[in-house]
Order: C-alpha cells, then sequence, then structure tokens
C-alpha cells in the first residue's frame, strides 16, 4: 500500500486526473492548494499594492497549484496512476512547472472508502488478488499431497 502525492502545476487537468484515477480503481483522493518554495519566497512582490498589481497585468501569474493525495492499494494502480498522470500533463514531467508525483509505503492506516472497500473484500472474500488466488491454490494442492 503507498501514499502517492501529485503536485500538478496545471491545476486546469486536476478533475481530468481525478477522474483518471476513479477509472482505474482508486478509491479515494484528497485535493490541497499549495505552493512551492520558490513561489512562496517571490510572494512577497504580489503581495505588494503597486508592484503586485503592475506584475497580475503584465503576466498572469500562478503561484498556486493542486496536490491530490492518495492511498493506493496496490503497486499494479501506482504505476497505471503515476503513468497517466504524466501523459494527462503532457508526458514530460521534467519540465519547470508541470509538476512531480511520487509515492511512500504506508504499513498502515484507518478510514476512508479505500479501508471501507477493503473492509468490504475481507467479510466477503471478493477481490482477493490473482497472487494471492494462486497462493491458496497451491498451499491446497501442497497440503493434499502431504496428506497421501
Amino acid at each position: 500500500m503507498y501514499a502517492m502525492f501529485a503536485v500538478i502545476g496545471d491545476t486546469k487537468k486536476v478533475k481530468k486526473i481525478v477522474n483518471i484515477l476513479k477509472k482505474i480503481g482508486i478509491k479515494g483522493a484528497t485535493i490541497i492548494d499549495t505552493m512551492g518554495g520558490g513561489s512562496y519566497f517571490n510572494s512577497y512582490l504580489l503581495n505588494r499594492p503597486v508592484i503586485g498589481s503592475a506584475l497580475r497585468a503584465v503576466n498572469d501569474t500562478k503561484i498556486y497549484n493542486k496536490t491530490i493525495l492518495s492511498i493506493v492499494y496496490c503497486e499494479n494502480h501506482l504505476n497505471k496512476a503515476m503513468d497517466a498522470i504524466e501523459e494527462t500533463l503532457g508526458g514530460n514531467m521534467k519540465k519547470a512547472g508541470t509538476g512531480i508525483v511520487f509515492a511512500v509505503p504506508v504499513e498502515e492506516f484507518r478510514g476512508g472508502a479505500l479501508e471501507r472497500y477493503l473492509q468490504k473484500q475481507c467479510e466477503t472474500g471478493v477481490g482477493e488478488t490473482q497472487e494471492y488466488a494462486k497462493e491458496k491454490t497451491t498451499m491446497a494442492r501442497d497440503s493434499l499431497l502431504n496428506d497421501k
């Protein structure tokens, strides 16, 4: 399980990205207004009445990004999500101002749509991974062979 963070420079694409994440199977996301360090240190000019007004009139100065935080259940979903985000943002995350996507392992969590989804799967036995299903089959076969 992973916590995926996606800092999106083009805030107009956030809705499209969230819809793609849903289609991939990611169960929920939190979206936060964020500001990069460079924008933060340079934002003092934008807050000056005369200078800020002049800068905004000349240049559509954007200082905020959107950060999408989501708990992702499996590595397969994580890779699909990161690829889809990069593609949606133009296919080149190295370009300045595009954004950044990264993930960190999560050992435990509580709450949210994913917990309810996982709890339902555990209670019903539905939705086990193919890997786990193969492991169960192998264990059952080995058990039968050992009983003979």
